[in-house]
């Protein structure tokens, strides 16, 4: 069941953004979002199954990596807000910078998905922009309510009905 809800959940994405032959994308779907590379898989399990989605930050700067470091590992505490909540990572086979979120297929719609994809990548372009540090680069800039709202989304493909 888990696998069917993931290949509908790629078809209604694919119908959406009008990219032609969903059924390419099942084992794992490689799209980009304003600029943004993403992986989406599928996750078997009891239920309804989850999509494990990856989202390409790019690498660490040569400069300032402590700062840098810490910085995504203030972020991190601000992302966990309960289940569904993305994660940043490090994948050493590519030297990237991942954000990492596993979804439930049951109760997550393509638009939504579409959406937070969406900010996912903004928040992918900012980071790539400053690394999540001010201008001077010795602290943060004051997280916006707006950024809160937005990584607080994730969370409500884990809890509607």
């Amino acid at each position: 069941m888990s696998l069917q809800n993931y290949r509908q959940l790629i078809d209604q994405i694919c119908e959406l953004t009008m990219l032609p032959d969903p059924a390419s994308l099942y084992e794992m779907a490689s799209i980009s979002v304003r600029g943004i590379n993403f992986s989406l898989l599928p996750q078997e399990n009891a239920g309804g199954g989850n999509v494990q989605i990856y989202c390409g930050f790019g690498p660490l700067p040569k400069q300032q990596r402590e700062p840098v470091l810490l910085r995504l590992l203030e972020t991190n505490l601000h992302l966990c807000t309960g289940p569904g909540s993305p994660a940043l990572s490090y994948n050493s086979e590519t030297s990237q910078v991942i954000l990492v979120c596993v979804l439930p297929l049951e109760v997550l719609e393509a638009q939504t998905l579409l959406d937070m994809l969406g900010a996912l990548a903004e928040m992918a372009k900012q980071w790539q922009s400053h690394y999540f540090l001010s201008e001077d680069r010795s602290k943060a800039p004051p997280p916006s309510t707006q950024d809160t709202r937005r990584h607080r989304q994730f969370n409500t493909a884990t809890t509607q009905p």
